[in-house]
C-alpha cells in the first residue's frame, strides 16, 4: 500500500486534507481518517 500522492491522486496538493496515509505529517493532517483512495484500496484488499 503507498501513501498518499506517491504513484497515485489522493491527498494530492489541493485535492484534499492529509489523512492517515499522508507521506509527510503537516498542522492539517488528520492522522485518524483514511482519504477515499486508501479507504477503497484496503477495503478491496481484505475483501
Amino acid at each position: 500500500m503507498n501513501h498518499d500522492g506517491i504513484g497515485n491522486s489522493c491527498g494530492t496538493k489541493g485535492h484534499e486534507t492529509a489523512k492517515l496515509m499522508a507521506a509527510h505529517i503537516t498542522a492539517n493532517t488528520n492522522p485518524f481518517t483514511w482519504s477515499a483512495c486508501s479507504k477503497d484500496y484496503i477495503t478491496s484488499f481484505l475483501e
